[in-house]
């Protein structure tokens, strides 16, 4: 049906790992949002790193319920619900694709203070990162009404496939 066989022992094990790894991010993310507000420092790199960190907190809980959802629905009704692909797999997707942006950001800020002694200007950064974001979300919610999602190899999550992409 999609190009590779279904394995119910190999998915049921890669949800029990990415529970985990889902919780531990919870967890981890929490704490350094804790940290964070406590600390009084404001510049662009301080305010790309909570950005990421939220990024990352939200992309966890939504593959901690990604994760629950999956073995619930069960194969193949989970990949033909309403909600499954269309809104949980692409809020995973979204959220952790976001949070590589935001650290293509910080790396080019770095960057910038530690080779030239200046950051980037606020304004670029967050001009162009939700103009991104935006872009990238229309083309998703494209993609999820068109339907253009298939179970990875995992068959735990949707990725966009073929030409509805």
């Amino acid at each position: 049906m999609f190009g590779y066989a279904y394995d119910e022992l190999s998915s049921m094990w890669v949800v029990g790992v990415l529970i985990v790894v889902s919780i531990a991010g919870i967890v981890v993310n929490s704490f350094l949002l804790n940290i964070l507000t406590k600390m009084s420092e404001k510049s662009t790199s301080f305010v790309m790193i909570w950005s990421v960190g939220i990024a990352d907190l939200l992309l966890c809980q939504f593959t901690l319920l990604v994760c629950i959802t999956r073995p619930i629905l069960g194969y193949p009704k989970s990949y033909h619900s309403s909600f499954y692909c269309p809104v949980l797999s692409s809020l995973t997707f979204f959220f952790s694709s976001m949070s590589g942006i935001l650290m293509a950001f910080l790396a080019m800020e770095r960057y910038r203070v530690i080779c030239h002694q200046q950051g980037l200007p606020r304004r670029i950064i967050w001009t162009l990162f939700p103009a991104i974001a935006l872009t990238f979300g229309i083309l998703l919610t494209g993609n999820s009404i068109n339907g253009g999602f298939a179970p990875d190899p995992s068959f735990i999550f949707c990725m966009p496939m073929g030409t509805e992409w």
